[in-house]
């Protein structure tokens, strides 16, 4: 992502970890920047770092669980048409 570049302001930093967050847990986060680098994530303390590790793996799980029903959809279409047959 951009966790080197701390010209990230820390508004996108929030809205793309609540569009991560949203997408695995389909509940929005309680996520606010507290200035010096810190974020406070649903009543946690958290350093910028973490934060954007955190986007990196909740995007990974996003990815892998539309993966997953993708696949159970496929297979789920090839079982009706052995049946139809």
């Amino acid at each position: 992502m951009y966790a080197d570049d701390p010209t990230i302001p820390p508004r996108e930093i929030i809205e793309t970890f609540k569009v991560a967050y949203v997408k695995v847990n389909a509940c929005d986060p309680l996520i606010a920047y507290r200035g010096n680098q810190w974020f406070v994530v649903n009543g946690e303390p958290v350093h910028r770092q973490m934060v954007i590790r955190e986007i990196a793996r909740l995007r990974g799980m996003a990815q892998r669980q539309t993966l997953k029903s993708t696949d159970r959809s496929m297979l789920m279409r090839l079982i009706d048409k052995l049946r139809g047959m």
